[in-house]
Protein backbone atom coordinates (compact mmCIF):
# COMPACT_ATOMS: atom_id res chain seq x y z
CA UNK A 1 0.00 0.00 0.00
CA UNK A 2 1.35 3.44 -0.99
CA UNK A 3 -1.29 5.45 1.01
CA UNK A 4 -4.57 7.20 -0.25
CA UNK A 5 -5.31 9.66 -2.50
CA UNK A 6 -8.70 11.96 -4.39
CA UNK A 7 -9.86 12.37 -7.88
CA UNK A 8 -12.08 13.59 -9.23
CA UNK A 9 -15.22 11.59 -8.82
CA UNK A 10 -17.25 12.19 -12.07
CA UNK A 11 -14.20 11.20 -14.49
CA UNK A 12 -13.86 7.70 -12.20
CA UNK A 13 -17.56 6.78 -13.36
CA UNK A 14 -17.81 9.02 -17.26
CA UNK A 15 -21.05 8.28 -18.05
CA UNK A 16 -22.93 8.49 -14.75
CA UNK A 17 -24.70 11.66 -13.93
CA UNK A 18 -23.70 12.94 -10.20
CA UNK A 19 -26.84 12.31 -8.72
CA UNK A 20 -26.01 8.83 -9.50
CA UNK A 21 -22.02 8.53 -8.90
CA UNK A 22 -22.83 10.00 -5.47
CA UNK A 23 -24.64 7.87 -3.94
CA UNK A 24 -21.62 4.88 -4.92
CA UNK A 25 -19.06 7.01 -3.72
CA UNK A 26 -19.11 9.67 -1.58
CA UNK A 27 -17.10 12.94 -2.71
CA UNK A 28 -15.53 15.93 -0.48
CA UNK A 29 -16.41 19.31 -1.08
CA UNK A 30 -14.09 19.68 -4.04
CA UNK A 31 -15.84 17.07 -5.86
CA UNK A 32 -13.45 14.26 -5.54
CA UNK A 33 -13.34 10.49 -4.03
CA UNK A 34 -11.24 8.96 -1.78
CA UNK A 35 -8.75 5.66 -3.43
CA UNK A 36 -6.21 3.95 -2.78
CA UNK A 37 -2.90 3.52 -3.80
CA UNK A 38 -2.71 -0.75 -3.53
CA UNK A 39 1.03 -2.46 -5.12
CA UNK A 40 1.23 -5.59 -4.81
CA UNK A 41 4.70 -8.04 -4.35
CA UNK A 42 4.26 -11.38 -6.02
CA UNK A 43 6.34 -14.22 -4.37
CA UNK A 44 7.51 -16.79 -6.92
CA UNK A 45 10.98 -17.72 -8.41
CA UNK A 46 11.80 -13.89 -7.44
CA UNK A 47 10.00 -11.14 -6.17
CA UNK A 48 8.07 -8.88 -8.94
CA UNK A 49 6.70 -5.68 -7.39
CA UNK A 50 3.15 -4.69 -9.71
CA UNK A 51 2.57 -1.23 -9.58
CA UNK A 52 4.57 1.44 -7.47
CA UNK A 53 2.14 3.84 -6.07
CA UNK A 54 1.98 7.79 -6.20
CA UNK A 55 5.29 8.00 -5.11
CA UNK A 56 7.49 10.19 -2.53
CA UNK A 57 5.37 14.01 -2.77
CA UNK A 58 8.35 15.59 -1.84
CA UNK A 59 10.48 14.97 -4.58
CA UNK A 60 11.59 17.60 -6.63
CA UNK A 61 10.91 15.73 -9.58
CA UNK A 62 7.22 15.94 -9.33
CA UNK A 63 5.70 19.60 -10.79
CA UNK A 64 3.02 21.98 -9.15
CA UNK A 65 -0.65 20.76 -10.54
CA UNK A 66 -2.77 24.05 -11.08
CA UNK A 67 -0.62 25.49 -8.84
CA UNK A 68 -0.32 23.58 -6.10
CA UNK A 69 1.58 20.65 -5.07
CA UNK A 70 1.75 17.32 -5.92
CA UNK A 71 0.61 16.42 -2.32
CA UNK A 72 -2.18 19.16 -2.23
CA UNK A 73 -3.46 18.47 -5.55
CA UNK A 74 -4.13 15.22 -4.90
CA UNK A 75 -4.89 14.66 -1.32
CA UNK A 76 -1.92 11.87 -0.90
CA UNK A 77 -1.94 10.73 2.76
CA UNK A 78 0.73 8.47 3.46
CA UNK A 79 0.36 8.36 7.73
CA UNK A 80 0.26 4.70 7.55
CA UNK A 81 3.22 4.04 5.85
CA UNK A 82 4.34 4.75 1.87
CA UNK A 83 5.26 1.50 -0.47
CA UNK A 84 9.08 1.71 0.76
CA UNK A 85 7.77 1.57 4.48
CA UNK A 86 5.45 -1.19 4.32
CA UNK A 87 8.18 -3.34 1.85
CA UNK A 88 10.21 -3.11 5.45
CA UNK A 89 7.39 -3.93 7.45
CA UNK A 90 6.87 -6.54 5.47
CA UNK A 91 10.56 -7.83 5.31
CA UNK A 92 11.58 -7.00 2.23
CA UNK A 93 14.64 -4.24 1.21
CA UNK A 94 14.34 -2.32 -2.25
CA UNK A 95 17.40 -4.07 -2.76
CA UNK A 96 15.54 -7.77 -2.56
CA UNK A 97 13.35 -6.51 -5.60
CA UNK A 98 14.28 -8.40 -9.09
CA UNK A 99 11.33 -7.34 -11.71
CA UNK A 100 9.28 -4.20 -11.43
CA UNK A 101 6.10 -3.58 -13.27
CA UNK A 102 3.17 -1.13 -13.12
CA UNK A 103 -0.41 -1.93 -15.50
CA UNK A 104 0.57 1.22 -17.34
CA UNK A 105 2.96 4.33 -16.48
CA UNK A 106 -0.08 6.63 -15.32
CA UNK A 107 1.44 8.55 -12.15
CA UNK A 108 -0.31 7.09 -9.83
CA UNK A 109 1.04 3.55 -10.83
CA UNK A 110 4.59 4.43 -11.41
CA UNK A 111 5.32 6.86 -8.42
CA UNK A 112 7.68 5.32 -6.94
CA UNK A 113 9.95 3.80 -9.62
CA UNK A 114 12.30 6.34 -9.87
CA UNK A 115 13.82 9.43 -7.31
CA UNK A 116 15.98 12.64 -7.06
CA UNK A 117 19.07 11.94 -5.22
CA UNK A 118 21.71 13.79 -3.39
CA UNK A 119 22.97 14.58 -5.98
CA UNK A 120 20.05 16.01 -8.02
CA UNK A 121 19.65 12.99 -10.37
CA UNK A 122 16.87 10.93 -11.01
CA UNK A 123 17.73 7.46 -10.71
CA UNK A 124 15.46 3.95 -9.86
CA UNK A 125 14.31 3.53 -6.53
CA UNK A 126 14.79 -0.30 -6.48
CA UNK A 127 18.88 -1.21 -7.39
CA UNK A 128 18.72 -4.64 -7.87
CA UNK A 129 15.58 -4.54 -10.26
CA UNK A 130 14.68 -4.69 -14.10
CA UNK A 131 11.98 -2.74 -14.82
CA UNK A 132 9.49 -4.64 -17.50
CA UNK A 133 7.63 -2.00 -19.80
CA UNK A 134 4.92 -3.01 -21.95
CA UNK A 135 6.03 -1.44 -25.33
CA UNK A 136 3.02 0.15 -26.31
CA UNK A 137 2.83 1.55 -22.99
CA UNK A 138 6.04 3.05 -23.17
CA UNK A 139 5.33 4.81 -26.88
CA UNK A 140 1.98 6.16 -25.17
CA UNK A 141 3.81 7.37 -22.36
CA UNK A 142 6.66 8.61 -24.60
CA UNK A 143 4.24 10.54 -26.82
CA UNK A 144 1.01 10.60 -24.75
CA UNK A 145 -2.50 11.41 -26.49
CA UNK A 146 -3.88 15.10 -25.50
CA UNK A 147 -6.43 13.79 -23.00
CA UNK A 148 -3.90 11.49 -20.96
CA UNK A 149 -0.89 13.92 -20.86
CA UNK A 150 -1.48 15.17 -17.65
CA UNK A 151 -1.74 11.79 -16.16
CA UNK A 152 2.00 10.46 -17.45
CA UNK A 153 5.05 11.86 -15.37
CA UNK A 154 8.20 11.23 -17.44
CA UNK A 155 10.55 11.39 -14.95
CA UNK A 156 9.03 8.14 -13.45
CA UNK A 157 10.25 6.34 -16.29
CA UNK A 158 12.44 8.04 -18.84
CA UNK A 159 15.17 8.13 -17.11
CA UNK A 160 14.99 4.19 -16.73
CA UNK A 161 15.93 3.70 -19.99
CA UNK A 162 19.80 5.53 -19.36
CA UNK A 163 20.37 4.17 -15.59
CA UNK A 164 23.09 2.59 -15.04
CA UNK A 165 24.11 3.05 -11.31
CA UNK A 166 27.48 0.79 -11.22
CA UNK A 167 27.35 -0.57 -14.98
CA UNK A 168 26.40 -3.73 -14.01
CA UNK A 169 22.65 -3.91 -14.99
CA UNK A 170 20.02 -3.30 -17.59
CA UNK A 171 17.13 -1.19 -15.82
CA UNK A 172 14.81 -1.22 -18.28
CA UNK A 173 13.02 -4.31 -20.75
CA UNK A 174 10.41 -3.30 -23.12
CA UNK A 175 8.46 -5.79 -24.14
CA UNK A 176 7.53 -6.61 -27.50
CA UNK A 177 4.66 -9.27 -27.90
CA UNK A 178 5.19 -11.82 -30.85
CA UNK A 179 3.22 -12.03 -33.67
CA UNK A 180 1.68 -15.73 -34.85
CA UNK A 181 1.89 -16.61 -38.04
CA UNK A 182 -1.94 -15.26 -38.77
CA UNK A 183 -0.30 -12.07 -37.98
CA UNK A 184 -2.20 -11.45 -34.84
CA UNK A 185 -0.05 -10.10 -31.76
CA UNK A 186 0.16 -12.28 -29.03
CA UNK A 187 -0.79 -10.32 -26.06
CA UNK A 188 0.43 -12.71 -23.69
CA UNK A 189 3.95 -12.37 -21.93
CA UNK A 190 5.08 -15.01 -19.04
CA UNK A 191 7.56 -14.02 -17.00
CA UNK A 192 7.84 -16.96 -14.89
CA UNK A 193 5.42 -20.33 -14.43
CA UNK A 194 2.16 -19.15 -13.11
CA UNK A 195 2.95 -15.26 -13.74
CA UNK A 196 1.76 -13.93 -16.70
CA UNK A 197 0.83 -10.01 -17.97
CA UNK A 198 -1.99 -9.77 -20.54
CA UNK A 199 -2.25 -6.70 -22.38
CA UNK A 200 -5.79 -5.34 -22.22
CA UNK A 201 -5.25 -1.83 -24.03
CA UNK A 202 -8.38 0.62 -23.79
CA UNK A 203 -7.25 2.27 -20.31
CA UNK A 204 -4.26 3.55 -22.09
CA UNK A 205 -2.33 1.79 -25.27
CA UNK A 206 -0.32 -0.71 -23.40
CA UNK A 207 -2.29 -1.42 -20.55
CA UNK A 208 -2.07 -5.00 -19.16
CA UNK A 209 -3.15 -7.04 -16.47
CA UNK A 210 -1.13 -9.63 -14.00
CA UNK A 211 -2.75 -13.65 -13.45
CA UNK A 212 -1.30 -15.23 -10.97
CA UNK A 213 -1.93 -18.80 -10.87
CA UNK A 214 -0.57 -21.34 -7.62
CA UNK A 215 -1.79 -24.64 -6.64
CA UNK A 216 -4.74 -24.43 -9.25
CA UNK A 217 -5.81 -21.21 -7.77
CA UNK A 218 -5.94 -17.91 -9.80
CA UNK A 219 -5.53 -14.07 -8.64
CA UNK A 220 -5.88 -11.50 -11.00
CA UNK A 221 -4.44 -7.94 -10.59
CA UNK A 222 -6.69 -6.04 -12.25
CA UNK A 223 -4.90 -2.58 -12.70
CA UNK A 224 -7.15 0.43 -14.09
CA UNK A 225 -9.10 -2.66 -16.18
CA UNK A 226 -11.54 -2.51 -12.93
CA UNK A 227 -10.13 -0.27 -10.28
CA UNK A 228 -12.29 -0.67 -7.64
CA UNK A 229 -15.38 -2.93 -6.68
CA UNK A 230 -17.84 -0.82 -8.48
CA UNK A 231 -16.25 -0.64 -11.14
CA UNK A 232 -17.69 -4.68 -11.30
CA UNK A 233 -20.64 -2.92 -13.20
CA UNK A 234 -18.91 -3.03 -17.09
CA UNK A 235 -20.74 -0.16 -17.62
CA UNK A 236 -19.00 1.86 -15.00
CA UNK A 237 -16.08 3.01 -17.25
CA UNK A 238 -13.83 6.26 -16.21
CA UNK A 239 -12.87 9.45 -18.18
CA UNK A 240 -9.26 8.84 -18.26
CA UNK A 241 -9.72 5.29 -20.14
CA UNK A 242 -8.51 6.10 -23.91
CA UNK A 243 -11.29 3.66 -25.41
CA UNK A 244 -14.75 3.43 -23.34
CA UNK A 245 -15.56 0.57 -25.91
CA UNK A 246 -12.16 -1.16 -25.51
CA UNK A 247 -12.82 -1.29 -21.83
CA UNK A 248 -16.09 -2.44 -21.91
CA UNK A 249 -15.34 -5.55 -23.96
CA UNK A 250 -12.29 -6.42 -22.09
CA UNK A 251 -14.25 -6.12 -18.72
CA UNK A 252 -17.22 -8.69 -19.90
CA UNK A 253 -14.46 -10.62 -20.90
CA UNK A 254 -12.09 -10.97 -17.98
CA UNK A 255 -14.95 -11.37 -15.41
CA UNK A 256 -16.90 -13.90 -17.51
CA UNK A 257 -13.19 -15.99 -17.15
CA UNK A 258 -12.94 -14.49 -13.45
CA UNK A 259 -16.71 -15.91 -12.58
CA UNK A 260 -16.18 -19.57 -13.94
CA UNK A 261 -12.99 -20.06 -12.58
CA UNK A 262 -13.50 -18.40 -9.20
CA UNK A 263 -11.21 -15.85 -9.85
CA UNK A 264 -9.45 -13.52 -6.81
CA UNK A 265 -9.70 -9.86 -8.15
CA UNK A 266 -7.41 -7.34 -6.87
CA UNK A 267 -7.88 -3.84 -7.41
CA UNK A 268 -5.62 -0.90 -7.29
CA UNK A 269 -7.51 1.68 -6.36
CA UNK A 270 -10.75 0.50 -3.79
CA UNK A 271 -10.12 2.49 -0.74
CA UNK A 272 -12.21 -0.47 1.07
CA UNK A 273 -11.34 -3.65 -0.14
CA UNK A 274 -8.48 -5.14 -1.55
CA UNK A 275 -10.24 -7.64 -3.49
CA UNK A 276 -13.00 -10.44 -3.91
CA UNK A 277 -14.93 -12.91 -5.98
CA UNK A 278 -17.86 -12.44 -9.01
CA UNK A 279 -20.78 -14.12 -9.46
CA UNK A 280 -23.52 -13.81 -11.62
CA UNK A 281 -27.11 -12.56 -9.86
CA UNK A 282 -30.54 -14.45 -11.21
CA UNK A 283 -30.63 -11.47 -13.85
CA UNK A 284 -27.12 -12.00 -15.16
CA UNK A 285 -25.05 -9.51 -13.45
CA UNK A 286 -21.95 -9.81 -11.80
CA UNK A 287 -21.70 -9.45 -8.17
CA UNK A 288 -19.02 -8.53 -5.70
CA UNK A 289 -18.23 -10.55 -2.74
CA UNK A 290 -14.73 -9.80 -1.12
CA UNK A 291 -13.06 -11.96 0.56
CA UNK A 292 -12.56 -12.49 4.19
CA UNK A 293 -10.40 -10.51 5.38
CA UNK A 294 -9.99 -8.43 2.17
CA UNK A 295 -11.33 -5.28 4.04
Amino acid sequence: MDGYFWLDGGRMFADLPKLKWQTICVPDDNNRIRLAARCYLIKGRTLTLFDTGMGNPPDPKFPKFMGASYLDFFGINQNDGNLIINLEKAGFAKEDLRFVTQSHLHLDHSGWNTYTNEEKKIVPVFPNAVYLMEDWEWRAGMNPHPRQKDSYLKENFVPLETADLDNKLRYLWRVKHDIDKWGRTKNKFQLEPGLTFIRTGGHTDGHWVALIESENKKAFLAGDLIPTHKHIVPGNLMSYDSDLNKVFGEKIKFLTKACREKWLILFDHDPDFTGGYVAKNQKGHFEFHPFEGGA
